[in-house]
């Protein structure tokens, strides 16, 4: 599936995560740009004041929107009411590209609008969750014994969701050992 997205999308695919703190739309806008069109700005705030106010980037973005004509997947990620205003001016912006996709994550279906198709992600089995887990650690097998019962451990306590199993499968690849001393039984 994802060897079609690439192809679908011709290599343009941006991932722009924005959680619960990006809550200056300068920051996505900057995201954007820099990921869409490999172009970057001298953004305006608290430190610098001679950048670029919001209305000079939101006019340049939706002019090179409305000129690109490549297909292009935008995920924005995380979306947090927090958030949500500072993604709506990305979202404004990319309304004008004709050949954008956009897929938002959130964990709070309100916060997207009614023109968004919402597909709910179960949580996983056993099986699934440690395979999850192997695959964002960096580990390509299965574990050995001695760590499958750290894993199981990671995987309840992350309710089998895919997102909470990426996390900790990043924490495992950091730090191995403070991983295992971490969630040992």
């Amino acid at each position: 599936m994802i060897k079609e997205f690439k192809i679908n999308f011709k290599q343009r695919i941006l991932w722009i995560e924005v959680g619960q703190d990006r809550t200056d739309p300068m920051i996505l806008l900057q995201s954007f740009a820099n990921g869409a069109f490999g172009r970057e700005f001298e953004v305006k705030s608290s430190n610098n004041q001679s950048g670029l106010d919001q209305k000079v980037v939101v006019a340049q973005l939706k002019e090179w929107c409305r000129k690109d004509d490549e297909p292009i997947l935008i995920i924005l990620d995380d979306i947090w009411s927090s958030t949500k205003e500072s993604s709506d001016v990305l979202l404004n912006v990319l309304k004008l590209h004709k050949h954008a996709t956009v897929l938002i994550t959130s964990r709070e279906e309100k916060l997207l609008s009614s023109q968004c198709t919402s597909i709910s992600v179960d949580r996983l089995n056993l099986g699934e969750a440690l395979e999850w887990l192997c695959k964002f650690s960096g580990d390509s097998d299965m574990p050995q014994q001695d760590e499958l019962s750290a894993m199981k451990r990671v995987a309840e306590l992350a309710g089998y969701l895919p997102l909470a199993l990426k996390v900790f499968g990043g924490m495992k690849q950091v730090n191995i050992a403070i991983f295992y001393r971490f969630f040992a039984c």
